[in-house]
């Protein structure tokens, strides 16, 4: 078959009403915290001028991952999605509501800031499965591969036009007013949410939570290519990931930018991204996704690695640009594949592990925070990076299965 004869243009899954609700407001959500990287970045830069504080401080943010995801993946089995969407909005609102007025009456202190990242983090962690195990009820079938590519392009969208929003917005009116358009574009994504109709869960979840959730840790654990693909996951989260939360330090200490010109640059990561899942949704299926899964994640760590210790804007912008679109690929190949892999009755609590590793970003960012310390921040991002590619790789190496699926 023709390549032109098995493509399906997945724009065509947002004729359904709902979902092009749920994908609206998600762009608006993943936009506004992207801003949040570089505007809570500058706060902390103006406040204590410490890399390590700003690796803390996202680690602090995505620490309710860690704790809560599997929870509220269990959640999302149970009670209404649509209600844990709106409360998701609503603590986004309130925190940046609140960072937005105590930074205009000058009584923001730095726990102010590492509060309202809390807060932020628990929003985060009720959003993700209750999003995902939405899809299904928003779409017909034959388009729920379509509905999986622009949810995930979602994020990749607000990687690339959050910072340029975030970065201008520091650059016209301050950290404040930056927090404001925040704080607005949540509410907006919130009133979007509440405009969906959910159709009701038939039958409802029988058993305990806390058995619920073994069951779910058992099917995984002997689950043939599982492990192997969390194990990855965990590596570059780990490992890798933290680079995001301190790259406002690297823009302004190793490369002397401004907050507009440190946005364009985070956004070269965003722009590799959207690029990725755009060949990904134009093209057929990838044959052997789990060899592209090891490399991509590999490849991920090198770029990052190169952009931590490049002293040059034009490397740093190609770096990143790179390993976004690694990045991009690795996540859509993965999630394409636990989804195919997985039985239907699992999906949601395999869906809220793959949550839960995303907590494993605070641990890393811990380190890094305390790596930074000792090396400055390029090096340790890029001691950093290393591992993860390594540790990757040795997964792929180990997992055979990854190689024939």
């Amino acid at each position: 078959m023709s390549l032109l004869g098995e493509f399906r243009n997945p724009l065509r899954t947002l004729r359904h009403r709902d979902f092009r609700l749920l994908w609206t407001g998600e762009v608006l959500r993943t936009s506004a915290q992207w801003m949040d990287t570089i505007t809570r970045g500058f706060l902390v830069l103006e406040l204590v001028n410490s890399s390590a504080h700003l690796a803390l401080v996202n680690a602090v943010r995505s620490a309710p991952l860690l704790v809560l995801g599997l929870l509220a993946g269990i959640l999302a089995d149970r009670v209404s999605r649509l209600r844990l969407l709106l409360a998701s909005q609503t603590m986004n609102v309130v925190g940046n509501l609140a960072i937005a007025v105590l930074t205009f009456t000058g009584l923001v202190s730095l726990w102010h800031v590492y509060l309202t990242a809390v807060l932020i983090g628990f929003g985060m962690a009720l959003n993700a499965p209750a999003r995902q195990s939405a899809l299904p009820s928003l779409v017909p079938e034959r388009d729920l591969q379509s509905a999986v590519v622009l949810n995930t392009a979602t994020l990749n969208i607000g990687q690339a036009i959050g910072p340029i929003i975030g970065g201008v917005s520091v650059g016209l009116v301050g950290v404040a007013g930056s927090y404001l358009v925040q704080a607005a574009m949540f509410a907006v994504a919130g009133l979007l949410i509440r405009r969906i109709n959910l159709p009701a869960r038939k039958g409802k979840p029988q058993g305990r939570l806390r058995d619920s959730a073994v069951d779910g840790i058992r099917y995984l654990r002997h689950h043939e290519l599982l492990p192997g693909l969390l194990l990855i996951s965990v590596s570059t989260m780990l490992l890798v990931q933290p680079f995001r939360g301190v790259v406002p330090a690297i823009a302004v200490l190793r490369l002397g930018l401004d907050a507009t010109r440190a946005g364009l640059l985070m956004a070269a990561l965003g722009a590799g991204s959207l690029l990725s899942v755009i060949v990904l949704a134009a093209r057929p299926p990838v044959p052997r996704p789990g060899r592209r899964i090891v490399t991509s994640a590999v490849g991920f760590g090198v770029a990052i690695t190169v952009f931590a210790l490049s002293t040059d804007l034009v490397v740093a912008g190609v770096a990143l640009f790179a390993a976004g679109l690694l990045q991009a690929n690795n996540r859509t190949l993965t999630q394409s594949l636990v989804l195919s892999d997985t039985e239907d009755a699992y999906r949601g609590r395999v869906s809220s592990v793959w949550v839960v590793n995303r907590g494993a970003m605070p641990v890393g960012s811990t380190a890094l925070a305390a790596l930074t310390t000792v090396t400055g921040v390029g090096p340790a991002v890029a001691a950093m990076s290393v591992a993860g590619a390594i540790g990757a790789g040795y997964v792929g190496w180990r997992v055979r299965a990854l190689w024939r699926r």
